[in-house]
C-alpha cells in the first residue's frame, strides 16, 4: 500500500512540476516527458526487483487469451466517440510526437499505479469488490488536481464523474482478464483522441459524455449481472 501511495504522489508531482519546466522553455510536454520517463524507470525496476509484475497483470496473451478480452471490445467505441473522428491536423502535425509520447506515459503510470498497485495493495487487505471501488474512486478524483491545468466548475465535475466510472470499468475488466495491458492501450487512444481532437461546442461535449456514461452503465450492469455477485467478498 505504501508503495503504491508514494508512486501516485510522485507521479502528480512530476506531472505538475513538469508541467512548469514545459511553460517556463515554452516546450509542451517536454518537462513531464522527462520527469515521468524516470518515474516508470524506477517504478519498474522496484515492480522486478519484487516480483510484481505479474501480480499487478503484466502477463502474456495468448490465443486462447482471446475470447477474454474481447471484453474489452465496447471500449473502442468510447475511444470513437471520445473525438477520433475530428482530429486537429495543424496540432496533430505540429506536436504528434511529444503528445504521444505524453499520453503514452500516463496512460502506462496511471494503470500501473491504480488498477497494478493500488487494486492489489486493497485487494489484499480487504476484498476484491473494495478494491474495485476504492480504485476507480481513487483515480477519479485524483482527476481533481486539474484544477491547475485550466478545468473549471462543469468541465472539471464531468472529468471526474467520467474518470471514476471508467476507473471502475477498467479495474472490473482487471479482474476477469487478469492482464492490465489491454487496459493500458485503451486508456493511451482514450486520451490520444481527446487532445487530438478540434474544440468543440460544450453542448456537444455534453452529449458526448453522456453516450459515454451510458455505454459504461450498461457494462457495468452485464458485469454485476455475469459474474460481479462473486467478487462481492472475495478475493481474486
Amino acid at each position: 500500500m505504501k508503495m503504491s501511495l508514494f508512486f501516485i504522489v510522485a507521479y502528480v508531482l512530476c506531472v505538475n512540476i513538469g508541467t512548469a519546466i514545459s511553460a517556463q522553455f515554452k516546450m509542451p510536454y517536454l518537462g513531464q516527458i522527462i520527469l515521468l520517463v524516470v518515474l516508470c524507470a524506477v517504478l519498474l525496476y522496484l515492480c522486478k526487483k519484487q516480483n510484481l509484475l505479474a501480480k499487478i497483470g503484466f502477463t502474456k496473451i495468448g490465443l486462447k487469451d482471446f475470447k477474454e478480452n474481447l471484453f474489452y471490445a465496447p471500449l473502442i467505441i468510447m475511444v470513437l466517440m471520445n473525438g477520433v473522428f475530428f482530429f486537429d491536423t495543424p496540432k496533430l502535425a505540429h506536436d504528434v510526437f511529444t503528445i504521444v509520447a505524453f499520453m503514452a506515459l500516463v496512460a502506462f503510470l496511471e494503470e500501473v499505479l491504480f488498477r497494478g498497485l493500488l487494486f492489489k495493495a486493497i485487494e489484499e487487505r480487504k476484498s476484491t469488490k473494495a478494491a474495485v471501488i476504492i480504485s476507480g474512486l481513487t483515480f477519479g478524483f485524483g482527476h481533481i488536481v486539474n484544477l491547475l491545468n485550466g478545468y473549471t466548475g462543469i468541465a472539471q465535475i464531468i472529468q471526474i464523474v467520467l474518470a471514476v466510472v471508467i476507473g471502475i470499468v477498467l479495474s472490473l475488466l482487471f479482474v476477469r482478464t487478469k492482464s492490465i495491458v489491454p487496459g493500458i492501450v485503451f486508456h493511451f487512444f482514450f486520451n490520444l483522441a481527446s487532445v487530438l481532437s478540434i474544440e468543440v461546442e460544450p453542448f456537444y461535449d455534453y452529449i458526448n459524455v453522456g453516450i459515454i456514461l451510458v455505454m459504461a452503465f450498461f457494462y457495468l450492469l452485464y458485469f454485476y449481472k455475469t459474474w460481479g455477485k462473486s467478487i462481492q467478498g472475495g478475493v481474486g
